[in-house]
């Protein structure tokens, strides 16, 4: 196996383990109040949306940050925090300056937050469907 592979592989593992451990939470919290089968198919259905959702938002916004759309409020937080430490105003850069540094070091190879937050929705589909059948 080479090591893009092995890379690629560790990352959608902890993913998917760390998708794996909300559910886990969230149904071991919530399913034993769930008085009927109907109830149980609600909670599991919303214990795999939970970090389905979340994981598609973060890597969305992973994805929004990476093509530039938050490099203005990333320079405006970042100067802010400059001006506030002293001699920070030293390292302030104007922001064209920045923004031609932050095009160099773009973030990439993220897509896999996102099919792992749409395999758990998708799983949390089924559950809804189920969950209607029985209703």
């Amino acid at each position: 196996m080479s090591k893009e592979t092995a890379s690629l592989l560790k990352k959608y593992l902890s993913t998917v383990i760390t998708c794996s451990l909300i559910t886990i939470w969230y149904i071991s919290a919530n399913l034993a109040a769930a008085p009927n089968q109907m109830e149980r198919y609600r909670v599991i259905s919303d214990g795999f949306a939970i970090p389905g959702m979340l994981a598609v938002c973060l890597g969305l916004m992973i994805k929004a940050a990476s093509a530039g759309a938050l490099d203005g409020v990333v320079y405006g937080l970042r100067n802010l925090v400059l001006s506030l430490i002293p001699g920070g105003r030293l390292r302030i850069k104007k922001y064209g300056d920045y923004v031609e540094e932050r095009r160099t070091k773009r973030i990439t190879g993220t897509g896999f937050i996102i099919h792992v937050g749409l395999l758990f929705c998708l799983i949390s589909g089924i559950f809804v469907f189920l969950y209607n059948k029985v209703s």
